[in-house]
């Protein structure tokens, strides 16, 4: 599986749509400088594609099973945090955006971004039995380009997707061919969650499988990233309750190559808990949970088995409006339902 491409964004954990400056980019800021010039109603492109897979996972694909989708990208209205929201608890921030949204400001703000959402060009789009693909009447603007299939190999899930960036501007047709795709493992509730191992901050070999007997938290994460300390605060109180300090263990994988810098920003925010550090982010781990993005949580119950998947953790928090303690207490308790639980 030497063929294997990675591409890691990192991304804020709780990104609630229309709650911060980091919730979503501007076209400006998410692609290159060109010369599309303005939006206009009165040109439009073509853009035709073809996809290029390789992988030595997967040999073929019913091309007619992939879905595609053309976004344009947008700027939304920010709203004005308060000074100390750095320094705030999670719980304390996700109580004064339910509380901003409750105003009429906040419901205005809201209502008027969800506008902006609804009018912006998008369309979807089938890919031919030969991987290629044709999109008519596309306008002048900036875009991001998605297209995803599920398929089955060596008794496996596999997503196999291809994701780019760009500009329509004064042309008649785009040409993109030969797009790559890529394949990345797909994880559901309860698979056995993979293997992770790696050092430890002593420098001692250390095993996910090491701490069975008990539910297990993991979490992949970058401690240069702003989101991870976010993350290692919500950690922390889950860490201190005395409601799960003896029913589940966090583990923290790092992804630095500086394992000093891991050993300070411990020290830092009061790390208690065991860490592994993989050391890099081309990993085999990271293909092996299908990881596309850190901070990225796992819920592991006591016997290995997967409880709630990176994708199914974010979309639940985002959806409770919960803190990370209350997910992991209530799904401990099996008090989420199965609709709430399944992938999204």
């Amino acid at each position: 599986m030497n063929s294997k491409r990675f591409n890691l964004l990192t991304v804020a954990l709780l990104g609630l749509m229309f709650c911060t400056s980091e919730g979503v980019a501007s076209a400006q800021e998410k692609t290159p400088a060109s010369d599309a010039g303005e939006t206009s109603d009165s040109q439009a492109a073509t853009i035709r594609g073809s996809l290029n897979l390789q992988s030595d996972i997967i040999d073929e694909i019913d091309w007619q099973t992939m879905e595609g989708q053309v976004s344009e990208l947008v700027q939304l209205e920010q709203i004005e945090l308060p000074a100390e929201w750095s320094t705030m608890k999670v719980t304390d921030r996700q109580a004064w955006l339910a509380e901003f949204y409750k105003s009429k400001i906040g419901a205005a703000l809201k209502a008027k971004n969800q506008a902006i959402l609804d009018s912006r060009f998008q369309k979807d789009f089938q890919v031919r039995e030969s991987g290629k693909f044709v999109i008519y009447d596309v306008p002048q603007g900036q875009y991001e380009m998605k297209i995803s299939a599920q398929t089955k190999a060596d008794g496996k899930t596999w997503l196999v997707q291809s994701y780019g960036q760009f500009a329509v501007g004064e042309v008649d047709e785009l040409d993109f061919s030969n797009m790559p795709l890529d394949v990345m493992r797909v994880l559901t509730s309860s698979e056995e969650a993979p293997e992770v191992t790696g050092k430890s901050l002593a420098g001692s070999e250390i095993e996910l499988s090491s701490f069975r007997g008990k539910p297990v938290l993991l979490v992949f994460g970058l401690t240069s990233n702003n989101a991870f300390k976010v993350t290692t605060a919500s950690l922390r109180e889950l860490a201190e309750s005395v409601e799960t300090d003896e029913t589940v263990q966090v583990v923290t994988v790092t992804l630095d190559e500086d394992l000093d810098s891991v050993k300070k920003f411990n020290e830092e925010n009061s790390v208690t808990w065991p860490g592994i550090n993989l050391g890099k982010w081309d990993q085999e781990t990271l293909f092996e949970y299908g990881i596309r993005s850190v901070p990225s949580f796992w819920l592991i119950d006591a016997q290995g088995k997967i409880i709630l998947t990176g994708q199914q953790f974010v979309a639940e928090l985002n959806r409770r409006q919960i803190s990370v303690r209350e997910l992991v207490e209530d799904a401990l308790a099996g008090k989420l339902d199965s609709e709430s639980a399944s992938e999204k």
